[in-house]
């Protein structure tokens, strides 16, 4: 069955699922022409969605001439619809993992992908392992073709400092990864500044922090 038939018709319950995600990986082999094939099209309603995708593609040690062309053609036009390309070596696995051989690579490529998957989504899911890669990353994800005009971005601050809390809690709110990586693409947000030592006139100092920071 051609790809474009199947997510018609007995893909299409994962068609309307993908209109719902934000973020997927998908991983597969480079030398199986069928597969690329599905990658290609599965890649193409990702884009149309403005799902953020990884592609981890696993380069094998036996390649055909036809699954070689096929598959450069599949990474130009991952390319072109800016979609996060991992090429992974068969051979580079083999020779990291001790004891690790062709006939049972499989299981060595299963624990690489599962740590790299780890690795890169483990910003998205765990900023304080790696807030500055958070940040980045999620700024391309923001960065794409949504429309954020209605979205509203939030971020909390706390601090129970009895000098300097206002300044505090705002910082903390901030300087949030997702915030900050959000800020530039929405025109609505909410700071939410908690603090057990608030007095009302440090509501106005609030508000002269934030317009220096977000204009008017």
């Amino acid at each position: 069955m051609k790809p474009s038939t199947f997510f018609r018709t007995i893909g299409k319950e994962l068609v309307k699922e993908i209109e719902s995600l934000d973020l997927v990986v998908l991983v597969y082999k480079s030398n199986d022409v069928k597969v690329l094939d599905y990658v290609d099209e599965l890649s193409s309603i990702l884009f149309k969605n403005d799902v953020f995708t990884f592609c981890f593609s696993v380069e094998n040690f036996v390649q055909s001439e036809e699954s070689m062309k096929r598959n450069k053609k599949l990474v130009k036009n991952l390319t072109k619809k800016r979609q996060v390309l991992v090429p992974i070596k068969e051979k580079s696995i083999v020779d990291a993992y001790k004891g690790a051989s062709i006939s049972n690579r499989n299981r060595y490529i299963n624990t690489y992908i599962n740590n790299l998957i780890d690795m890169f989504l483990a910003p998205f899911l765990i900023p304080e392992r790696n807030p500055d890669a958070f940040s980045k990353i999620k700024a391309i994800f923001y960065q794409n073709r949504k429309n954020f005009d209605s979205k509203i971005v939030s971020s909390i601050g706390y601090s129970d400092d009895k000098y300097n809390n206002v300044d505090i809690a705002l910082i903390n709110a901030l300087a949030n990864p997702m915030f900050a990586a959000a800020f530039d693409s929405s025109n609505t947000f909410i700071v939410s500044v908690k603090m057990p030592f608030f007095l009302d006139h440090q509501l106005d100092r609030i508000k002269l922090i934030l317009k220096s920071i977000v204009g008017e």
